[in-house]
């Protein structure tokens, strides 16, 4: 087992920067996730705001600029592939929150904690193919349901 670390991270394929919006600091995944626009040439990165209204060029190099999001079919940046996979494996509990775990690569990350030593815990409205896993299981009802409950026990 590697070395565990006291801290929070969250692995996340969305792109609607919730998480980071609410605050978190350390979300995996975050260079991959983008409210900006991205030249699809060079790379530059642009707000998305300024470029809504005014250009569809890149003003580094004049490629066309895009969201800055990974879409169906291509490649996530490995670097962001490697950051979760090694929070995934030096993680002691690993939550998973409202998933299907069917979008990969996230979908593994799971596993990858629970052969680690982790424990794992899946909290979802329907089952998952990894609920066997799982230490804790809470199915059937909303995460704030869930949530409520368990807080009600404590």
């Amino acid at each position: 087992m590697g070395t565990h670390r006291p801290c929070a991270e969250i692995i996340t394929q969305n792109v609607d920067n919730l998480h980071q919006k609410a605050g978190s600091r350390l979300c995996v995944g975050a260079s991959w996730i983008s409210a900006s626009l991205r030249c699809n040439d060079c790379g530059a990165r642009e707000d998305t705001l300024h470029y809504v209204r005014a250009e569809t060029n890149c003003p580094s190099c004049g490629g066309m600029l895009r969201p800055n999001i990974v879409l169906f079919g291509e490649m996530l940046p490995s670097q962001a592939i490697e950051e979760a996979e090694k929070a995934a494996l030096q993680s002691d509990l690993f939550i998973v929150l409202g998933t299907s775990l069917t979008v990969a690569p996230a979908s593994y990350f799971p596993a990858d904690a629970k052969q680690s030593g982790a424990s794992l815990v899946i909290i979802n409205e329907s089952e998952t193919e990894l609920d066997h896993l799982a230490d804790h299981l809470f199915t059937g009802h909303t995460i704030s349901e869930t949530i409520r409950s368990i807080h009600s026990c404590l």
